[in-house]
């Protein structure tokens, strides 16, 4: 599954989905550095999207999301960890 416009086109993303670092100079990354600011808008829109939602990014897959699993559970346990930490400093 992918993004699309409202005439079902595609939104470029900087990438295609499920392509490599290596097939793409890492643009497949969540925050990659060589992305357009068409793509990095686009992206941004699809982070938001899912994260309102409940949805956990994969940070090496910019469209890779999970949600109630190990990887969602170990991500919130990991940003709960670091909330604590800054709170008691």
């Amino acid at each position: 599954m992918a993004p699309v416009d409202q005439d079902e086109h595609e939104l470029d993303l900087g990438t295609h989905v499920n392509a490599s670092p290596e097939q793409r100079h890492g643009a497949c990354f969540t925050h990659a550095p060589n992305l357009s600011d068409r793509a990095r808008h686009h992206c941004t829109l699809l982070l938001n999207a899912m994260g309102k939602a409940g949805f956990t990014n994969y940070g090496t897959e910019l469209w890779h999301f999970s949600a109630a699993d190990h990887y969602d559970a170990l991500i919130a346990a990991a940003a709960a960890r670091s909330l604590w930490a800054t709170a008691r400093r």
